[in-house]
């Protein structure tokens, strides 16, 4: 995971450009999501900033962010990675666009050059949350995946926008380090262990709903309104258990294959249950298929407490299809000595949380 953050004067006569000292806490405090590299780039004019911690995956060596186009008036941050960046490279190099990395960010700044924001984020497949500024337009626009896999937070007073990936890199900002807690948020973690989409446990921090993108100019014409490009299509007709079974099996398999692109090594967490044991034998699958002579790695975590540890499972799995097999065994002593760790990383209530 990569993490980003960024600010945009919405009414330059009401706002100040950020200091060079607040951005440097508001990337400190997501650090640990990019230890690879760091990246900003502010306007010449001061009303936008972009910033970018990096974990590189895809082109270690010229995917740098923030990136920009050839005259420098498209700009973008992005968390995430395109599975089918390779596709789009090359509808849009037939569309006349010129690529200098080999990173699927830059499809990101061509494809909004060429079918704009809702357009681009219809085409993606993958886990993404990103921001683009334009320039020209002065308008800043952010999408995030179909799932929600990749998280983003902003907030606004009006006069200027604030966006990252964390809460915690927002509240490094002086307008919100006293920032008050949402106690309609509070009720409903203890009643449904989870805040309902847009809010967040601290009033007027939003995060922006999966599936949905949204757009803010300097002189707030845009409404700042999510908007839904992506929803759950139902199937006009009824599928025979057959059927379902088949195209379920090709669209695990399609989309397990899609996943395995990296400049780096890949690995896949196992539990031993259902889901990660299939993604395991597909991965294997389609290791064998290529000819790809390293095996599958995986890594489990279980307990010291048996009736708690689904560790056996996993070696069941393991053994079953050869992986090169890493376990961590945790005590729960550590364990509570982790908790405060555990809840400044997550810094949000859910019962699963994006990354």
């Amino acid at each position: 995971m990569c993490g980003i953050a960024g600010y945009l004067r919405l009414r330059p006569e009401n706002s100040a450009p950020i200091s060079p000292h607040v951005t440097r806490e508001m990337l400190a405090a997501i650090r640990r999501r990019g230890p690879d590299g760091e990246g900003e780039w502010r306007s010449a004019d001061g009303l936008c900033w972009l910033g970018h911690r990096r974990l590189a995956v895809i082109d270690l060596h010229t995917g740098d962010q923030p990136m920009c186009n050839e005259d420098g008036t498209i700009w973008t941050v992005f968390n995430g990675e395109i599975y089918n960046y390779g596709v789009l490279r090359t509808e849009l190099r037939a569309q006349g666009h010129r690529f200098k990395t080999r990173s699927d960010t830059e499809v990101l700044v061509h494809g909004y050059e060429q079918w704009g924001l809702r357009g681009l984020a219809e085409r993606l497949q993958g886990i993404f949350a990103f921001a683009v500024y334009d320039a020209v337009e002065r308008t800043l626009s952010f999408a995030r995946d179909p799932m929600g896999v990749k998280p983003l937070y902003w907030w606004s007073d009006g006069n200027a926008l604030l966006f990252a990936s964390e809460m915690k890199s927002l509240l490094r900002h002086p307008a919100l380090r006293d920032r008050k807690v949402n106690r309609a948020g509070v009720a409903q973690v203890l009643v449904t262990r989870y805040v309902s989409r847009p809010n967040t446990m601290f009033d007027g921090v939003s995060r922006l709903p999966e599936g949905c993108c949204m757009a803010v100019d300097v002189n707030g014409r845009l409404p700042t309104a999510p908007q839904r490009y992506w929803d759950v299509r139902y199937p006009s007709e009824q599928v025979s258990l057959e059927d379902a079974t088949e195209q379920l099996d090709l669209l695990l398999k399609r989309t397990v294959d899609m996943q395995l692109m990296s400049d780096v090594p890949l690995g896949v967490q196992l539990s031993g249950g259902v889901d990660s044991s299939i993604v395991v034998a597909l991965m294997e699958t389609l290791r064998r298929a290529k000819g790809d002579p390293a095996p599958v790695k995986t890594f489990s975590v279980g307990f010291d407490i048996a009736e708690f540890s689904e560790l056996g499972y996993a070696r069941k799995v393991a053994e079953r299809y050869g992986t090169e097999h890493h376990e961590i065994t945790v005590g729960f002593r550590e364990f509570a000595e982790e908790l405060p760790l555990l809840a400044w990383i997550i810094s949000c209530a859910a019962r699963r949380r994006s990354t």
